[in-house]
């Protein structure tokens, strides 16, 4: 089993969030835990009162001190899980009976998804049975429709910026760095890899980054966060269908 671990501030539109519980149960076939990182949003309750009915969840935590980073967001998600999935002896030998086992985390946003096509299944399966303990891989963006790809020089871009979305069950997995510093993705050039990762792959399957099909919601309209957002302003976007089976070529 693979659990998805996630966070969101409820700033997601409601139909993204949707989207992204859904498609990832679906071809991940995931079991979820969602951490609400702040509380003074309006719209984490609607989320949470949707998403603790899903069939793939299996937590909910609250939190309403809205002081976690990018990275911080990747540590403390992970520790809630691991200790959520904490099992006694008398559980493991229940779940064992079940064959339930978590092999996997997935850390997906709330926009996100992970690739629909059976040669990422395939991929997956063989990742799982492999040493590599991670697998990073680029996202597409998806613009005005769940079923649209971004396909212009600033689509590509993005599209081409690799980041780490899968690692192995262990109980020494981590994203924060020794020292405590601050760091930024430029300072992580695969972008939240967990520390001291072995032989990471890099999945040829884009995931599916959602930030761009609705309007108002990536153009800013109620939404706090910074950066990424800023890249599209002023940009005219060419589209065509998702193909589930498309792979991406790096140039490196």
């Amino acid at each position: 089993m693979i659990l998805r671990i996630f966070a969101t501030d409820g700033l997601t539109p409601e139909r993204i969030f949707r989207w992204s519980v859904d498609e990832t149960a679906e071809h991940l076939g995931a079991q979820q835990v969602l951490w609400v990182t702040r509380l003074d949003a309006p719209g984490w309750q609607n989320l949470v009162d949707w998403f603790v009915r899903h069939p793939s969840f299996r937590a909910v935590i609250l939190d309403k001190a809205n002081c976690w980073g990018w990275y911080g967001e990747h540590e403390v998600t992970w520790r809630m899980a691991q200790g959520l999935c904490y099992r006694s002896e008398e559980d493991k030998i229940e779940d064992d009976a079940k064959n339930v086992e978590v092999e996997a985390i997935y850390w997906g946003h709330d926009d996100m998804a992970p690739p629909a096509g059976e040669g990422f299944k395939a991929y997956l399966r063989d990742w799982l049975a492999s040493d590599s303990d991670s697998m990073e891989a680029p996202s597409w963006q998806l613009w005005d429709d769940f079923g649209m790809v971004r396909d212009d020089e600033l689509g590509r871009t993005l599209t081409g910026e690799r980041h780490c979305w899968l690692a192995k069950w262990s109980p020494n997995l981590k994203w924060l760095n020794p020292e405590g510093r601050n760091t930024t993705p430029k300072d992580k050039l695969e972008r939240f890899r967990p520390l001291n990762s072995v032989s990471p792959w890099i999945c040829p399957w884009p995931f599916r980054h959602a930030k761009g099909v609705d309007r108002a919601f990536r153009e800013g309209d109620g939404f706090a966060r910074k950066g990424f957002l800023n890249r599209w302003v002023g940009s005219t976007a060419e589209c065509r269908p998702y193909d589930p089976d498309e792979t991406w070529e790096f140039s490196t």
